[in-house]
């Protein structure tokens, strides 16, 4: 079972960052992030959305990993 994240930061929009990012789940589910921000301010608004997208990828692996101990 595979649980991906996929993520660019595109700056063709220079000064501003473009992430897009998508998290497919083992069920079908999809969670996607679209965010343009100022470059300086990248970083701390980027953080959020890389933790939603990852936290809940991490987490139903080791979910689906102890369910089979």
């Amino acid at each position: 079972m595979l649980t991906r994240v996929t993520l660019t930061i595109d700056d063709q929009s220079w000064p501003k960052l473009h992430l897009s990012g998508e998290r497919a789940d083992t069920q079908g589910g999809r969670t996607v992030v679209d965010q343009k921000v100022q470059y300086d301010l990248a970083y701390s608004q980027f953080e959020n959305a890389l933790h939603n997208l990852l936290r809940p990828a991490v987490s139903e692996i080791v979910d689906r990993r102890k369910a089979n101990l």
